[in-house]
């Protein structure tokens, strides 16, 4: 089994990249970003209690400091998007300590999210959606979570204009611009017509 000197309280970890790390020292722990606080996943159906939008697998904290849409989705965070109402489905297997023998797997009951963060992402959508892990695996008993957060909408660069608007309007307009630097490159420097094949003087 594992060390419970080791164990730090979930509590204790002031930030996402700690409350993540892996190691006996987060054992169980998951980020909830409406609250900004880690938490101790319970071992059942419902493992993260009343949180709506929890993180618990590494490599989704780069964005996680960002509590609100005007702070997230801003043209300086250009790695990152704010989730918007969505819904949290997953399913867990779990074992409690004392009948270690006998796992359970079953889904999780699906929770609407009022808004479901700052996550990685691009102007096409969030990353890490999906996530899946192993958060007790020893004298507390076994749990293991796989989660998919399914957003209604999203939003990157800016707060407005939701799911891919964004990325589309800002490709839109560089095209335009090449269109017209295109006209202007043609206007300053035409091209001189070429002759037709009929037009060259026979040898």
């Amino acid at each position: 089994g594992r060390s419970q000197s080791a164990r730090m309280p979930c509590v204790d970890h002031a930030s996402c990249d700690s409350c993540l790390e892996p190691g006996d020292s987060s054992e169980g722990c998951f980020w909830c970003h409406a609250s900004g606080t880690c938490e101790m996943a319970s071992i059942g159906t419902e493992p993260f209690g009343e949180c709506e939008d929890p993180s618990y697998a590494r490599g989704m904290c780069a964005c996680a400091h960002h509590t609100s849409c005007g702070s997230c989705a801003v043209a300086t965070n250009p790695a990152c998007v704010w989730i918007g109402p969505a819904e949290l489905r997953g399913s867990v297997e779990y074992t409690p300590f004392f009948f270690t023998s006998f796992a359970t797997r079953q889904s999780m009951p699906s929770l609407s999210v009022r808004a479901g963060g700052c996550h990685p992402g691009w102007g096409f959508g969030a990353f890490g959606l999906v996530q899946n892990a192993t958060l007790f695996n020893g004298g507390m008993g076994h749990l293991s979570v796989q989660t998919e957060l399914v957003p209604d909408e999203y939003f990157w660069a800016q707060c407005s204009l939701p799911n891919e608007g964004s990325a589309l309007l800002m490709m839109g307009a560089i095209a335009a611009a090449a269109a017209v630097l295109s006209a202007l490159m043609g206007a300053i420097f035409p091209q001189r017509p070429k002759r037709a094949i009929s037009e060259l003087p026979l040898i």
